[in-house]
């Protein structure tokens, strides 16, 4: 009583700056000394933490798919030889039924003068018999009346027999003439048939040949023009893919931030009422054993030291949570010599 006496009083006898700086010093070591409480504190944080359900993060492919769903073409031009190809497949049909229609009318040209000369020798041979069976009459007829005259061995009888002989020649020749003179004219006709079909044919090669080059040049700039589609497509995809990348950031980030609020809403609301009402279950546990453990170092101070130590705190805040406001009115109240110690 009396060491306590003496040190009041050699209390009033110092400074206010030297009072001051005694008194940060002894927060300072109040301070030091709560490192462990900080370090229990923490243990029964992480030991609530552990009981309360583990958040999941949301599935933002599935919120917001990274694939727009936009599809490049696919397109690859075609070569020199699959359009020539192609170009040939289409002009083939067309030009193998012209061809066909030219080599069929020649055919049944040809079929009609070939029937023509077997006619034509036919005639000859027909003519030539009837020639000779007409003389072959004459002369009987002639030695007939040369019998019936009797003069049948006469030299009259016999030139005119000779004559009858000669103009049967003569007639037979003639009428082999003038027939081989129309099968000579039917075979220039086949040569000339020949000539004209051989000309169709090469007039439609020639014509073959222009369309095919035309149509090439055809499906080559329909080659150009779809490969040009197709790029100026692709980089439209591009584009909007890229845009639709950016919007998916935006959007995402909104989403985080709506659940960022919706969070610091449910969490101030409950703020709220765990303040006019307590915590409760788990939770009250938990805080009243860091009440507790906080309480119990903090009356291993001074009075006048426990209250600034807990106001200097950086932790006691954040881990006591609406048990400082308590905490604070204990020590505030013990300092000023009120005593309430209980949780």
């Amino acid at each position: 009583m009396a060491n306590a006496f003496w040190e009041e009083f050699k209390r009033l006898f110092k400074t206010k700056q030297q009072l001051t700086e005694e008194r940060a010093q002894a927060v300072g070591e109040a301070a030091k000394q709560e490192e462990a409480l900080v370090e229990a504190l923490k243990q029964l944080e992480q030991e609530y933490n552990s009981t309360l359900p583990e958040e999941t993060e949301p599935d933002y492919e599935k919120l917001f798919p990274s694939d727009s769903g936009l599809e490049k073409i696919d397109y690859t031009p075609k070569t020199d030889e699959q359009i020539r190809q192609e170009a040939e497949d289409v002009l083939r049909a067309d030009y193998s039924e012209a061809q066909n229609k030219i080599n069929t009318r020649a055919e049944e040209n040809l079929q009609k003068i070939t029937d023509e000369i077997a006619r034509s020798e036919q005639d000859k041979q027909q003519a030539v018999n009837d020639i000779a069976s007409s003389y072959l009459n004459l002369k009987n007829a002639a030695s007939d009346e040369a019998l019936k005259r009797g003069v049948q061995r006469s030299s009259i009888i016999t030139e005119r027999l000779k004559d009858y002989d000669l103009a049967a020649e003569s007639a037979r020749l003639d009428a082999i003439d003038k027939y081989d003179a129309a099968v000579t004219s039917l075979r220039g006709e086949i040569d000339a048939l020949e000539k004209e079909r051989q000309k169709s044919l090469d007039d439609l090669d020639l014509q073959y040949a222009g369309e095919l080059t035309q149509k090439i040049a055809q499906l080559e700039e329909q080659s150009r023009a779809l490969a040009k589609e197709a790029a100026e497509y692709n980089a439209e995809v591009d584009r909007k893919n890229a845009e639709y990348a950016l919007q998916r950031e935006k959007d995402i980030a909104d989403y985080k931030q709506d659940l960022q609020e919706q969070k610091q809403k449910a969490a101030e609301q409950l703020a709220e009422y765990e303040k006019e009402y307590g915590y409760s279950g788990a939770k009250q546990d938990n805080y009243a054993k860091r009440y507790n453990m906080a309480l119990e170092f903090y009356l291993t101070l001074s009075p006048d030291v426990a209250y600034d130590a807990l106001e200097a705190s950086g932790n006691m805040k954040y881990y006591l949570g609406n048990y400082y406001d308590t905490l604070k009115k204990v020590l505030k109240d013990r300092k000023d010599g009120v005593v309430r110690y209980k949780s």
